[in-house]
C-alpha cells in the first residue's frame, strides 16, 4: 500500500504510534478527540494543491503534508507506511 492510499489521519496515527513506540490502539489519546480528522482528510483530498497542516498534540509539534508526517521535526513518510 502506498502513502497516497492512506488518508492523512491514518498516516498521522501510524506515525504517532511509531513515535511513541506503541500500537496505534495503545496511544495515550485518540486523535479524533484532539483534532477534526475528517477536516484533516478533506484538506488533502485534492492532490492538485500543496497542503501542509501543523498542530500540537500532547506537547508534540505534528506537521502533515501529502508526503510526510513530522513529529518534533523527525520525518516519517514514503517507505515507512
Amino acid at each position: 500500500m502506498t502513502d497516497d492510499a492512506l488518508p492523512p489521519s491514518v498516516r498521522t496515527v501510524e506515525t504517532l504510534a511509531r513515535y511513541y513506540d506503541t500500537d496505534p490502539l495503545a496511544l495515550p489519546f485518540a486523535l479524533e478527540k484532539k483534532i477534526d480528522t475528517d477536516a484533516l482528510d478533506a484538506l488533502f483530498a485534492c492532490k492538485q494543491r500543496v497542503v501542509s497542516v501543523t498542530f500540537t498534540i500532547d506537547g508534540h509539534r505534528v506537521a502533515v503534508t501529502h508526503e510526510t508526517v513530522r513529529i518534533d521535526g523527525q520525518e516519517f513518510g514514503g517507505e515507512e507506511y
